[in-house]
């Protein structure tokens, strides 16, 4: 069965539309009106990666225009968790008190999925319809339902916040790692970079690397008594001074380079 969206020849002299909206804003804002995923509520489910693949913008130009919509001309409401968008004057051109049109909203209510949207667009249908009439059921409280859906974001964002953070101190640590002369006990050398990596400067440490490698070459250090690299950064030896004194006599070290 075919699907139509009418679009009211006023959008034209809409003030919005006139003053606030390029060419490519107002294309986006017919397409959210007329998409084949639309429904007769207004709010409907629609990935970026399927607006990128209909509308033929790229990502980051996706990603602006719904940050537009939503924060600067306040057209839409998009969750992220749910991929749903509402596009917030629907209603006024599309809802009527049609029995058929009411039934069809009603339904397609009962399917929203983002609660922050399910509720906003409550408060329109009781608008519309009227409380006493409404056939819907919603008995959920609206501050604690939104609440709570904020709290789950939040939680996200701090998931991914833990997971780039992690990252970079990879990062920061392999940077380190690559210079150190005795690449042994990695992973307790990286456990113990990453407990004091936000209270001690990268540059300090890499200084105190390259005086050890100094230190080993002016003392004729052998190997094996080089400190493994888990000793040296437990020990933050980048703390220690060294005497860079030439040994003539000594080419094993003077016995404090230990190992684990």
């Amino acid at each position: 069965m075919a699907k139509y969206r009418s679009v009211q020849t006023s959008f034209w002299d809409d003030s919005k539309v006139l003053e606030e909206m390029n060419v490519e804003e107002k294309f986006f804002m017919l397409y959210l009106l007329t998409n084949p995923h639309s429904n007769q509520i207004g709010c409907f489910e629609i990935s970026k990666r399927q607006i990128i693949n209909e509308t033929g913008f790229g990502e980051k130009r996706v990603n602006e225009l719904l940050t537009t919509f939503e924060n600067e001309l306040n057209l839409i409401l998009y969750s992220n968790e749910t991929k749903e968008i509402f596009v917030k004057n629907w209603y006024k051109y599309n809802w009527s008190k049609s029995p058929k049109v009411r039934v069809c909203v009603e339904n397609e209510f009962q399917n929203i999925k983002c609660i922050h949207l399910k509720n906003l667009i409550y408060e329109k249908l009781v608008e519309i319809y009227g409380i006493d009439t409404l056939s819907i059921q919603y008995e959920y409280s609206m501050d604690s339902l939104w609440i709570k859906e904020k709290e789950k974001e939040k939680e996200k964002e701090k998931e991914k916040n833990i997971y780039v953070h992690s990252a970079n101190v990879r990062e920061c640590f392999e940077d380190l790692w690559i210079l150190y002369p005795k690449k042994e006990g990695k992973k307790k050398a990286f456990d113990k970079y990453k407990s004091i990596h936000n209270n001690v400067d990268d540059e300090e440490i890499k200084a105190g690397i390259l005086k050890y490698i100094e230190y080993i070459n002016a003392k004729s250090i052998s190997p094996q008594y080089i400190k493994m690299g888990s000793t040296w950064f437990n020990g933050e030896c980048w703390n220690d001074e060294y005497n860079l004194e030439a040994n003539e006599n000594n080419n094993l070290g003077d016995g404090k380079e230990w190992q684990e």
